[in-house]
């Protein structure tokens, strides 16, 4: 349950080694990876509305020409609201919790950039991205279900290639996760879960980049403990699936998350 006010700081750093084809096929080794420091904060307005806010700190390194190149800055903030339609107060209610999800993600970080012959990473992608979802969740004793979908939509924007100036649209992406919480004792909670999301393809001036969508399957696992009512901490693995039936078309990767939580009432 969110207190008043709450505040988060999120550790990851997420490692790809490489790039798969459609079929799910191992093409090609590029390694790159992110570090990320999300500072973020939310207040609940009224019972039912709550507000959010994410500030990422990014450094983004990668392989490009046998170089290894490196960007560290403020990635691309995000805002946005919840508002809890129904509620399910105790585990005997037939109805699960029910929320909308409402926001926007900035362009506040740089994108990447070829300067001489040296590929540059960004720490943003560019683009405004509002997003909409909805989200469930329903308490079964000590064991607690979590699904939830999310659309969003990539504006287009300016940039440079080649010296050329282009507009590129990125796919809008449609994010799908499912998660189930055991709570071992009061304290200690453990959760497993998958996310799959789907992007659709790149448009550069209007024309759409062949083979430019995506697909990718992703499992987790993580616990958390909660030092007291308001303060907990936490840890999480999570690994994409290069599976084949699927058609995934994207690089494997794999993430590890710190996060701490505090509340303030």
């Amino acid at each position: 349950q969110l207190q008043p006010f709450d505040f988060s700081l999120a550790l990851s750093q997420r490692t790809s080694y490489g790039e798969h084809d459609v079929y799910g096929q191992l093409v090609s080794s590029r390694p790159e990876s992110r570090s990320m420091m999300n500072i973020g904060g939310a207040a609940r307005l009224t019972p039912q509305w709550e507000s959010f806010a994410t500030v990422p700190v990014v450094r983004e390194s990668r392989e490009f020409s046998g170089r290894d190149t490196s960007k560290t800055g403020l990635g691309d903030l995000t805002l946005g609201i919840r508002y809890e339609v129904l509620q399910s107060l105790v585990p005997s209610d037939a109805h699960p919790t029910v929320a909308l999800l409402l926001g926007v993600k900035a362009p506040t970080g740089t994108t990447t950039e070829v300067i001489g012959e040296q590929l540059v990473p960004g720490t943003g992608n560019g683009s405004w991205e509002p997003f909409v979802g909805v989200g469930l969740s329903k308490q079964f004793d000590v064991v607690r279900l979590n699904a939830g979908t999310t659309y969003s939509y990539r504006a287009s924007h300016s940039m440079v290639a080649n010296g050329t100036q282009m507009t590129e649209k990125l796919g809008d992406r449609i994010d799908l996760t499912e998660s189930l919480t055991y709570a071992f004792q009061r304290e200690l909670t453990f959760a497993i879960g998958s996310t799959q999301s789907w992007e659709f393809a790149k448009r550069f001036d209007g024309n759409v980049l062949e083979d430019s969508h995506k697909r990718t399957v992703s499992a987790f696992a993580g616990v958390n403990y909660f030092v007291s009512n308001v303060w907990s901490v936490g840890a999480s693995f999570e690994s994409t699936l290069p599976i084949e039936a699927l058609s995934v078309n994207s690089p494997a990767t794999r993430q590890i998350l710190l996060s701490t939580r505090y509340g303030i009432y």
